[in-house]
């Protein structure tokens, strides 16, 4: 402002009247631009992400879709919506300004932009969304852009988006699950496009849509660009023969546009798009055109998109053959046509859920790894999760989120038979699972062949001698192996041999193990050894600041393993602690036997030294709090994961 009154003062009179009226013009204008394009008063707020709504006489599809937007979780997660308005209609204002009126009575500090782009003329599609791209605040990294006939049915719908978008190094863009208007039936969950241009929603039409095979994310051809997130950067980076970027709306003004930026994304920066199934909305499908006329501008925006990627279309799947069960999961998964990765089906017996012991922490890593490989992962578990508490809904999100497609609506057999020649390889955890599966693996291979893997985690019947060994000393009453009723050793010996005699490789998680398998079958077995992944992490406390000892183990309610241990180290071993030193002892675990808790009540000394922490959702505190980590292995096997935790 004091600029402008400095440069007018060296004007005449005259042209200064000019000047002062050409300002009140402006500043006229520019407040009546800002009540139809109101921003958030909290200039300082920069915005992450930019959802660009475009929509054109559908002014009640809208008001449906702005309070899903505007409703996004958490309150922290800062964007602003650009409605791009091809229509300008009188009750499309309302519609706005209602979300703005509402928008302000919000009771949090950072409020959603809101801009209302008048377009007035129908651009399409591409035209319309490129030119609110335009307008896009410069500290957005992503581009959500939506039809008006969506409706998110999620409050964590845009966290999801961006969180998938931040875990996979490659993935640049990212599309949601979506439903019909009723939410009943699957419209798309990721798109396949074929050599010949044609494309197809996988899943489409499917009254389960959140079928396992539907809900683990994944790079696909593309998503729907009624629904997609991509990285600002790619978007504007697009560069057309005519100078503009974005969508190509010279080729594509209807259909096909979204498609064709996605190949770009695919075959020419060699990035990807992911389906985030935990994000969904809802679909009035052809609500632009009217089903009919849809059909036939995909028809003519078909023939645009072969000419111009035919030479890239080469590597996708036969349209002839999408029928077929085993193309259509080459089709919706990238990952599964790449020559350079493998088809694995990993099969263990539970869920494996890193907090619960046993095993399943590796079982986790080692499935983290292959999935950050690039290899298409499918999970089956002989104990389903939501069956029991074995695995809960974060424990099922953490293994998902990486990626794996966990069957959990087949049997074995089922999943076997539907995907005959799918799986290049085959992974088998613990002896048990193995032995249990032996003939359906057979009869599998025959149909046709595969690598199998096994896991051996440990070698069990080391472990059944040593606790065979230990009951027979009568002064010690171990309750494992009475209990349990345990198999004869050297029969669980030749039944592990033979396991390990019809696998490809076998995999040790010791170097010990190792030149055990050589030795037991004369070199006649690939062996790798997987140990544990090991995590640098900063403690929260000094050794100082730590005090006591911590037993850490799953006791399943009984005394095997780690319930036996316990009983030995409070029956013989603490008793000569705490007569000498009141330190405290922690013993977390699942299921912590009635005996151990029984015992301890039963010793009013013990008692006032004791605290027992069942089912800890996580350990790290544990970890960090105790100056000792007791790991019995009194009859073990293999390397125990909470000893390279500790470390």
């Amino acid at each position: 402002m004091k600029h402008f009154f400095s440069l007018a003062l060296i004007y005449p009179s005259r042209q200064r009247k000019q000047l002062w009226f050409l300002f009140t013009v402006i500043f006229f204008l520019f407040n009546l631009t800002r009540i139809k394009n109101p921003s958030n008063p909290n200039d300082d707020v920069a915005s992450a992400i930019s959802v660009i709504i475009l929509t054109y006489k559908k002014h009640e599809a809208l008001s449906r879709l702005i309070p899903s937007v505007l409703h996004q979780k958490p309150s922290e997660l800062i964007f602003e919506v650009i409605i791009a308005d091809n229509g300008c209609l009188i009750e499309t204002e309302k519609v706005f300004n209602d979300a703005y009126n509402w928008r302000q009575s919000m009771p949090i500090k950072r409020l959603p932009f809101l801009h209302h782009l008048k377009l007035c003329d129908n651009l399409g599609y591409a035209a319309g969304n490129n030119a609110a791209a335009k307008l896009v605040s410069p500290t957005s990294k992503y581009i959500l852009f939506l039809n008006d006939d969506v409706v998110l049915t999620r409050p964590n719908f845009l966290q999801n988006m961006v969180k998938l978008l931040a875990e996979h190094q490659n993935a640049v863009g990212a599309g949601c699950k979506l439903v019909d208007a009723s939410g009943k039936e699957l419209i798309e969950a990721g798109s396949m496009v074929f050599q010949d241009g044609s494309a197809a929603g996988y899943g489409r039409g499917d009254r389960n849509p959140y079928a396992d095979k539907y809900s683990y994310p994944r790079p696909v051809d593309y998503v729907s660009g009624a629904c997609l997130m991509v990285e600002k950067e790619i978007f504007t980076g697009y560069i057309h023969a005519d100078g503009g970027f974005g969508f190509d709306r010279a080729s594509f003004p209807n259909y096909y546009e979204d498609t064709d930026f996605q190949l770009y994304i695919q075959h020419i920066l060699n990035k990807e798009v992911w389906l985030q199934p935990k994000s969904v909305a809802r679909h009035d499908e052809h609500g632009s055109f009217g089903k009919d006329e849809s059909l036939e501008l995909m028809k003519h925006g078909r023939i645009k998109f072969l000419d111009k990627w035919q030479h890239k279309l080469e590597k996708h799947i036969n349209h002839l053959d999408h029928s077929m069960k085993a193309s259509l999961l080459l089709g919706a998964d990238l990952r599964a046509r790449d020559y350079r990765v493998a088809n694995i089906l990993y099969i263990d017996t539970r869920a494996p859920n890193k907090s619960m012991g046993a095993g399943f922490g590796r079982a986790f890593d080692n499935l983290s790894m292959l999935a950050e490989q690039g290899h298409r992962l499918t999970l089956f578990t002989e104990d389903h999760p939501g069956l029991n508490k074995w695995c809960t809904k974060t424990c099922l999100e953490e293994i998902i989120d990486l990626g794996i497609e966990y069957a959990l609506d087949h049997t074995f057999d089922h999943l076997l038979k539907s995907r005959v020649g799918f799986y290049d390889v085959l992974i088998v955890s613990r002896p048990d699972t193995l032995r249990r599966i032996y003939h359906q693996l057979i009869n599998l291979y025959v149909a046709c062949p595969f690598v199998l893997v096994y896991d051996c985690e440990a070698l069990t019947f080391r472990r059944n001698k040593m606790l065979s060994d230990l009951v027979n000393i009568d002064s010690i009453p171990f309750g494992g192996m009475r209990a349990a009723g345990f198999q004869d050793p050297d029969k669980g010996r030749e039944m592990e041999l033979a396991l390990l005699s019809m696998s490809d490789i076998a995999i040790p998680v010791s170097e010990n193990e190792a030149s055990i398998i050589l030795q037991l079958t004369g070199g006649g077995i690939k062996t790798i050894t997987i140990g544990h992944v090991m995590t640098d992490r900063i403690p929260t406390k000094t050794f100082e600041e730590r005090e006591g000892i911590l037993f850490l183990g799953s006791f399943s309610s009984g005394m095997y393993y780690n319930g036996d241990a316990l009983w030995y180290f409070l029956e013989y071993i603490y008793p000569l602690v705490f007569k000498r030193a009141p330190i405290r002892l922690t013993v977390a675990g699942r299921n912590i036997p009635a005996k151990i808790l029984s015992m301890v009540e039963n010793d009013k000394e013990m008692a006032k030294l004791i605290t027992f922490e069942e089912s800890p959702i996580t350990t790290s505190y544990l970890f960090e709090s105790h100056r000792m980590l007791i790991a019995p292995h009194l009859y073990g096997a293999g390397i125990q994961y909470k000893v390279s935790v500790a470390l």
